[in-house]
């Protein structure tokens, strides 16, 4: 864990280990979540008739570390709450307070300790119908979840005839109805 660490350090994103134990934690699957749980009659079936190769133990391996480097890296970008509070000159109370009225996104790296991740900034803020957005997400969606939906290109979204993410809809004035909507559906499975 130390060289992850170094690492952190040498790219400028001076991170506790305690914080990207529990990110990883946060969305690291068990085995048995992992484990295929269905009945040999199910297999059988999927083997014969879905064009599915079940994935081997190696591949499950590497999900599972892209998993872990992708919470890692979201702790590493995210501002804690000092940081936050110099980015909109309020202070840090204030940015717990906005916290809890849904003013800001946050997610728990130990049971104390609050990260805010960069995404939801602007030049002068943060982006414009924030808070109608965040009182939308689904609760229990992992923060690297949410920085995907809110930062890469939605279909559902173009600006000049080029597809933008709902972070960059937000910021050109886009309608926050449109991005409200697709933020309901995160986590859905069906």
């Amino acid at each position: 864990m130390s060289e992850l660490v170094d690492l952190l350090e040498r790219s400028g994103y001076p991170v506790a280990v305690e914080d990207v134990l529990e990110a990883v934690a946060d969305v690291l699957p068990t085995r048995e979540e992992v484990a295929d749980d269905l009945s040999e009659r199910d297999r059988a079936h999927l083997d014969e008739f879905s064009g599915l190769v079940p994935a081997s133990d190696q591949e499950v391996a590497k999900l599972v570390v892209r998993r872990a480097a992708l919470a890692t890296a979201e702790v590493a970008g995210a501002l804690d709450r000092t940081q936050a509070a110099e980015r909109l000159g309020v202070s840090p109370s204030r940015i717990s307070h906005r916290q809890a009225e849904g003013e800001l996104y946050g997610f728990r790296v130990r049971p104390a300790k609050m990260l805010y991740p960069d995404w939801q900034f602007g030049d002068r803020g943060t982006i414009p119908g924030l808070q109608e957005i965040v009182e939308i997400f689904p609760e229990g969606v992992p923060a690297v979840v949410i920085r995907r939906f809110m930062t890469e290109p939605d279909d559902a979204l173009a600006a000049e005839d080029e597809l933008v993410s709902p972070r960059e809809w937000l910021l050109l004035g886009g309608d926050v109805e449109r991005v409200a909507a697709r933020a309901a559906t995160l986590g859905d499975t069906a």
